[in-house]
């Protein structure tokens, strides 16, 4: 304060220390705006996250039950082929005579 006094003068002290307040309540509103805008966003952006946080947990939900009936499909699947595959006999068809035992490579038919 002394500074300004010496620095400004006593005549516009007065006049200069209503000035500093102005600028400074001008920031204050300007600093609580500023605040305002940038909670509002982040609420915003909050909610948007929030949304989809869950869009992504329905989603996960989802394909772990699509995943967990294509596995219970696929086990039964499985099951079935089992239990009928000794009650089958299995037999194998070819229209080639067996191979005789020519070297590796040759693939010239037999005389």
């Amino acid at each position: 304060m002394v500074v300004a006094f010496i620095v400004v003068g006593p005549h516009r002290l007065p006049q200069t220390a209503v000035q500093i307040a102005r600028v400074v309540k001008s920031l204050r509103r300007y600093a609580a705006a500023v605040t305002a805008d940038l909670r509002g966003e982040l609420d915003e952006l909050t909610k948007e996250y929030e949304e989809v946080k869950g869009e992504l947990k329905q989603l996960r939900a989802s394909v772990n039950e699509t995943t967990a009936a294509v596995t219970t499909e696929a086990e039964r699947v499985i099951s079935e082929g089992r239990q009928a595959l000794p009650r089958q006999t299995i037999v194998e068809t070819t229209s080639e005579p067996p191979p005789t035992n020519a070297p590796p490579g040759d693939t010239a038919p037999a005389p």
